[in-house]
């Protein structure tokens, strides 16, 4: 698949260019696999994390994947400690920051 793709992003916009990113790549299902897609090299593309987002909201709608994203930065700050009133106000200890600082 990445040899297929060139190592690079395979969308091409409406104008026919194709994106020539090669860094924050990820895998993308031409057939999303929520839909019924399965995960065969035929299923899947590389795509720059852009044009990747750029196509989960045309397939679910921005909405949803706003409220996605949301929910997983919300998980991400509840995994590093965040409690609403700062980053380190943990009760098991101090934060990841902190003990990194010695």
């Amino acid at each position: 698949m990445a040899e297929r793709d060139g190592n690079r992003c395979s969308f091409v916009g409406a104008e026919g260019h194709r994106c020539d990113e090669v860094a924050w790549i990820e895998l993308h299902h031409r057939i999303p696999f929520a839909q019924g897609g399965d995960s065969s090299v035929e299923n899947l593309e590389l795509r720059c994390k852009r044009h990747n987002q750029y196509q989960a909201e045309l397939d679910y709608g921005a909405a949803l994947i706003e409220a996605r994203r949301r929910q997983r930065d919300l998980s991400d700050r509840v995994r590093e400690g965040f409690d609403g009133e700062g980053w380190g106000h943990r009760s098991d200890g101090p934060s990841p920051r902190a003990r990194r600082a010695g």
